[in-house]
């Protein structure tokens, strides 16, 4: 049998895919089980000798994540991870005499098993996701900050009492709100939110609510504007601790200047001592099984200087044998 490298979803509503080692041609679904995971990030990284070029892949997987991130997701308050884990199931759950199931039984035991497969896979993807995935951890405050500055303008051009509800250039209270939801059925997301599609329409702009009377010169709403942004109403925290309520420039600061920028010189002194280190392991690797060029000429000049001096040593010797032979007489001649 033979297994190609294909892909997966990695979740329900999600585009997000993974590497698996599957026999079809298309993009298995989240809960196909039939596919084997080329990597399981939760066991750590493992280099296969041979295939250390996974190691990278497998990096980019990790900070990328398993599903796109959203401010009520990728965190300890994510539902998949405050469900608990998945519990197994067991044939006494199925089967009359579990020592012998009805193929009824049996089936309806196999196919909760196969679901009891799937939900530890997503279990462990958001629990990866909320301590390893950079970018969805990132991507969770970037929406948190959206969707706190969407939902205060939203209030302030229309407040919980109609009587506040500002005037538009008709001289109406319509009520109507800056942003809208593309899909109703979800929150004020970075991938569900679009300008009212009232205010985009030709002569919409004249259904903007810009003034607190009929007064076109009245500026009330634009000064709260500007003052609401400076005033604390972005919650920060995770459940575990007190929250904390930031303005806009606050917790933008916050989120780029001290964690971005953080988590980006860690990566960069992390990665430099990564290569420091591979280059010390490959410089060892060299002097023990490579060639030395310094080393080898120096033992060429120490042989050449052997030789030198056992050649003059053989030409003293033949010389004195020569003499031996060819000068000195023979007793009695």
């Amino acid at each position: 049998m033979v297994h190609n490298l294909g892909l997966r979803f990695t979740g329900p509503g999600t585009n997000f895919v993974e590497p698996v080692f599957t026999r079809s041609a298309t993009t298995l679904e989240y809960n196909d089980n039939s596919g084997r995971a080329l990597f399981n990030f939760h066991a750590g990284y493992r280099i296969v000798s041979g295939q250390n070029d996974r190691g990278e892949l497998q990096g980019l997987m990790t900070a990328r994540g398993f599903r796109p991130a959203e401010h009520m997701s990728a965190n300890t308050l994510n539902p998949i991870i405050t469900a608990g884990p998945p519990v197994r199931p067991v044939i006494d759950s199925f089967a009359v005499i579990p020592s012998a199931p009805t193929p009824a039984e049996l089936a309806a035991f196999n196919a909760a098993m196969q679901q009891f497969h799937v939900d530890v896979r997503q279990h462990n993807n958001a629990l990866f996701d909320a301590n390893h995935g950079i970018v969805t951890q990132f991507q969770k405050q970037f929406d948190t900050l959206i969707n706190a500055v969407v939902e205060e303008f939203n209030y302030l051009f229309r407040p919980t009492d109609p009587n506040d509800w500002p005037f538009d250039q008709h001289g109406n209270q319509t009520g109507i709100l800056l942003f809208e939801m593309i899909n109703p059925d979800y929150g004020f997301t970075l991938g569900n939110i679009r300008v009212n599609q009232n205010l985009v329409n030709p002569e919409g702009w004249a259904l903007l609510p810009l003034t607190r009377s009929t007064d076109e010169s009245d500026n009330r709403l634009a000064l709260e504007f500007l003052a609401r942004w400076n005033v604390g109403f972005i919650s920060v925290g995770d459940g575990s601790s007190e929250m904390e309520m930031l303005n806009v420039n606050q917790f933008y600061t916050r989120m780029v200047a001290a964690e971005l920028g953080g988590r980006t010189n860690e990566a960069r002194r992390f990665h430099q001592d990564q290569v420091e280190l591979v280059t010390q392991i490959d410089l060892m690797r060299m002097r023990m099984s490579g060639v030395s060029l310094d080393e080898e000429m120096t033992n060429m000049m120490r042989f050449q200087h052997s030789y030198n001096a056992a050649a003059r040593m053989l030409n003293v010797i033949d010389s004195m044998i020569d003499r031996v032979v060819n000068h000195v007489g023979r007793v009695g001649r």
